[in-house]
């Protein structure tokens, strides 16, 4: 690794635990955390340091091989056959990747090595054990958010999963510890160590396990310490362990004595009493390694700062412990059966562009995309080339004209061709830049050669719906938006049966310069997209000027072509200019693709238990009212301690309605406003984001997130926020305000402090929005059992009721219906690899209207993700194998696990300002070319 010196870098505080390397104490720490010494040379002195100790280590234990559990024998059989760098980066610990000849070791598992802010010291500390894991498995980094969520929601699932940095426990990451969390409760494994005890803070690390695992465990010192082997360990094969020996680490409280792996040898005496009778209850005060029962699963702890050798081993044991196994997914995320995006007729779409200009390809980049992946497009400059594809056979399917060179004398004969084209069965379509440089007075001239009587008529913006009578067949209006503004050269004289778009009565026109006139009398009549038969074939005609994607959708649907989400792709364009001491910058907006609203479902047919669904219907409506009269008499008090700038004690009643009665928005966004006062951005920030799921246009929940992302330093998510309140209520002067507050301070820094889910802010946006589930307060909603799904009382009902031992409650897997019951959201979203043998309900007859997997366009993004980041880095699967995404992780995290419910007011001091000091630490140390510390605050 190569590091940075101070010089370049300048100084740098550090803990005395930033790599992995405990100091020697005493005036080195001190002078350490006083940023008496820099960060870029003690760095270094710690990399050597940390080389010489292993180097000696492998000299000196002859039989590391027992130790690592692999001989030099077995080593060398292995790597036969590899080339010399093939070996050099196994011996290193390097991970798999694509092409690698070592990646394709049959039948291998596979172990995820999660670093987010590592740095690559994790290479230089811990080779050994990345030696040893690339024999046993295959070894593959998660270094980003995507690739975490990536290997934590596939249906190839790891076996195993080592924590190898604390980048989990900060609130950016919060979502992929619950993701763990859940991967361990379905029989994976997921071990902290590595670099964890060596970045993690103390307070950090008994929150996570608290409100995350659910376990006592806290952080007690970092201290040396000789440990033994505890005999009343459970769940590890312990026989080929180290019994005894030191280790310098982060010991852990807390304990159940059957987790804790090592021990003090005094504690282990304590538990016993010396009898080695071990009580019922009790608690071990300082273990170095803990392996504990997670469900189905296992988690492990090992606090080691400087690789032993029987720690390595420890890891290793824990990855393939005698009940390990890896999770089997009983399903995919998607139907079996998914229509491709791909619908080519004939030989594609012709675009017929004469006289284009050389800024077409940036504004119509989504309009390109689509057609070249969904048909074979062929864009024509010239005459000779329109003349060539036209000559062939077959002939397009169709033809789109984007601009009015064909209206042009010099252009006539070509045009007698695309007329007889048309006539013949063909489709033309003139869009683009057509309207925009149409001669307005030979517009019906023009039009009668096509045997329309279309003519060109007022050209301004405004708001449009689809035609109340039905749109032109053979369009489908589930191809497009319903409504949308756009400024249009409109043609009049178009008979009602061919307008495709028409205004409204709530149609104004919209301008900066002319009066929002209402849009009556013959205007009314215009439209700005037609369609007509003509002879056997269709003309079409979209005056859009500014290449909207809802005239974007009417171009592909007049031309044949089925696009789904993600086929356009984002728009870039400049909205402004900044002025600073850098100069002048142009102020670039990206206009993400906007998704299709889910089309609604027809009503419910009446069921055999419509009865039973009317009776437990009334009962939540009853207990939904009992709950939201309690919640607003805590609203009402908080308003009242609010007024009284007692910003805690608000946000304490705030938060209890929420917890009562769901998270409403109008909770969430006071809650919010209570922790700016309180300067505890993470914690606003994740009660004003929930707000939003439910709600996408509250102003308020909008502007509150948006305060605590700017007081974050993350200014773009800050920045997205103001703009999105600002489409909403442009007149609002408190946004406008921090909007130029926002760009100010992105015109004079050198960068923000995103989190790593800002980058999905506008994609998030467009979902719609999440309805809120009630709770329900009868027994058999919050009725464990032994965790097993009851199969009788998802199908035909279950005659043991309170008494059954199995599971009636929901679970990420299901969905609840008015019934009760537990629906398979495989079979709802996906496919079910167990049919009606499934312990689930296979049934919609009583889901509600809507919900999270009717929203088509927010499943399609999400699939979208997992499937660009599969094809970044594909695994090498068997014949016959492919990974598709969990059908679980299309569904919302629960309400209930947001950062703002599972902190509770007692901890709230410990988010003061965090996240914003550890991110500009952690530029500083990534530009040092060494790990953060989360512990400096």
């Amino acid at each position: 690794m190569e590091f940075v010196s101070a010089s370049q870098q300048g100084p740098v505080v550090a803990s005395s635990r930033h790599f992995g390397y405990h100091p020697r104490g005493g005036a080195e720490a001190d002078a350490l955390a006083e940023g008496l010494v820099d960060v870029g040379s003690y760095a270094q002195d710690v990399a050597a340091a940390t080389k010489i100790r292993v180097d000696a280590r492998l000299r000196e234990e002859e039989n590391v091989h027992d130790v690592l559990g692999y001989g030099q024998d077995y080593e060398m059989r292995l790597m036969g056959g590899m080339t010399l760098e093939e070996s050099t980066m196994m011996m290193s610990g390097i991970k798999p990747r694509k092409g690698d000849a070592y990646a394709t070791f049959a039948h291998k598992p596979l172990v995820v090595v999660l670093r987010l802010t590592d740095f690559n010291i994790l290479k230089q500390i811990h080779a050994e054990l990345l030696h040893a894991l690339c024999f046993r498995a295959t070894v593959r980094d998660a270094e980003t958010v995507h690739e975490a969520r990536r290997y934590l929601t596939s249906t190839a699932r790891p076996h195993a999963i080592i924590v190898a940095d604390a980048g989990v426990t900060l609130p950016p990451y919060y979502e992929i510890n619950h993701l763990l969390v859940e991967y361990a409760a379905e029989g994976g494994t997921v071990i902290y160590a590595g670099n964890f005890s060596a970045f993690v803070k103390f307070s950090d690390i008994g929150l996570m396990f608290k409100t995350q695992w659910g376990l006592p465990w806290q952080a007690t010192e970092y201290t040396r310490s000789t440990i033994s082997l505890s005999p009343h360990v459970r769940g590890l094969n312990t026989k080929t362990f180290i019994k005894r020996f030191t280790m310098e680490g982060l010991y852990l409280s807390g304990v159940a004595p059957n987790a804790a792996v090592y021990l003090e040898p005094h504690e282990i005496n304590k538990l016993t009493n010396g009898k080695g009778v071990l009580p019922r209850q009790s608690a071990t005060n300082k273990a170095a390694a803990a392996f504990a029962v997670i469900r189905r699963g296992r988690v492990g702890y090992v606090g080691d700062l400087n690789a032993e050798g029987p720690t390595t081993k420890l890891v290793l044991e824990m990855c393939f412990h005698p009940a390990s196994r890896t999770p089997i997914a009983p399903g995919i995320g998607e139907p079996l059966e998914v229509s491709t995006s791909a619908t080519v007729h004939d030989s594609g779409i012709l675009v017929l562009s004469l006289q284009k200009d050389d800024w077409i390809d940036e504004l119509y980049a989504p309009l390109y995309n689509a057609l070249k992946k969904n048909s074979e497009m062929t864009e024509a400059l010239t005459i000779r080339t329109a003349n060539q594809v036209l000559s062939r056979t077959p002939l397009p399917h169709a033809i789109l004209v984007s601009d009015a060179a064909i209206t042009h004398p010099k252009y006539n004969t070509l045009c007698d061709r695309l007329v007889r084209y048309v006539r013949d069965g063909g489709i033309v379509v003139f869009g683009m830049q057509f309207s925009n440089h149409l001669p307005l007075g030979k517009a019906r001239a023009f039009f009668d050669r096509w045997s329309v009587p279309w003519d060109a008529g007022s050209y301004h913006r405004t708001t449009f719906a689809l035609n109340p009578a039905g749109i032109p067949a053979p369009l489908s209006k589930d191809s497009l938006q319903p409504s949308f503004s756009m400024k249009a050269v409109h043609v009049k004289n178009a008979s009602r049966e061919s307008a495709v778009y028409l205004p409204t009565s709530e149609s104004r026109v919209e301008s900066l310069v002319f009066a929002p006139d209402p849009i009556t009398g013959t205007r009314a009549e215009e439209t700005p997209a037609a369609f007509a038969r003509v002879a056997q074939g269709y003309v079409g005609y979209v005056g859009d000027v500014n290449g909207e994607q809802g005239s974007l959708r009417i171009l592909f649907e007049m031309c044949g072509v089925k696009v789904q989400l993600g086929d356009m792709g984002p728009r870039t364009f400049a909205t402004g200019v900044t002025i600073g001491p850098n100069g002048v910058n142009e102020m670039m907006e990206t206009e993400q693709e906007i998704p299709l609203p889910a089309p609604v479902p027809p009503p419910r047919a009446p069921g055999a238990r419509e009865a039973e669904v009317r009776l437990r219907a009334e009962k939540r409506a009853q207990v939904r009212e009992e709950k939201m009269q309690r919640a607003d008499l805590l609203k009402t008090e908080g308003n009242h301690l609010f007024r009284e700038e007692q910003w805690a004690r608000a946000a304490e009643k705030y938060r209890a309605a929420a917890l009562l009665a769901g998270p409403h928005p109008v909770y969430l966004s006071n809650l919010a406003a209570c922790l700016l006062k309180l300067e505890l951005w993470e914690l606003a920030d994740s009660a004003a984001s929930r707000a939003l799921l439910h709600d996408p246009k509250h102003v308020k929940a909008l502007y509150r997130r948006a305060i605590a992302c700017k007081e974050m330093e993350r200014l773009t998510a800050a920045e997205h926020d103001i703009e999105r309140l600002l489409k909403i209520d442009r007149t609002n002067r408190a946004a406008q305000d921090e909007r130029e507050d926002i760009r100010e301070k992105l015109g004079y820094c050198s960068g923000t402090d995103d989190w790593p889910c800002d980058e999905d802010l506008a994609g998030r946006a467009l979902d719609a929005a999440l309805p809120i589930e009630d709770e329900s307060d009868s027994e058999d909603f919050t009725h464990a059992g032994n965790r097993t799904p009851c199969k009788f009382y998802n199908h035909g009902g279950c005659r043991h009721g309170s008494g059954c031992k199995f599971k009636h409650a929901p679970d990420s897997k299901s969905v609840r219906d008015e019934l009760g019951r537990n629906v398979c959201v495989y079979w709802l979203v996906g496919y079910c690899r167990f049919d009606d043998r499934c312990v689930y309900a296979h049934d919609k007859t009583y889901l509600p209207v809507t919900g999270w997997w009717t929203d088509t366009g927010r499943l399609a993004r999400l699939r979208k993700a997992f499937a660009d980041a599969v094809a970044e880095d594909p695994l090498s699967l068997p014949p016959g194998a492919s990974e598709n995404i969990l059908a679980e992780a299309l569904k919302p995290v629960p309400w209930r696990k947001d950062l703002w419910a599972v902190i509770e007011s007692m901890s709230w001091h410990k988010f003061v300002r965090r996240w914003t000091i550890t991110s500009r630490v952690n530029v500083q140390y990534a530009q040092a070319g060494v790990q953060h510390a989360a512990c400096l605050v």
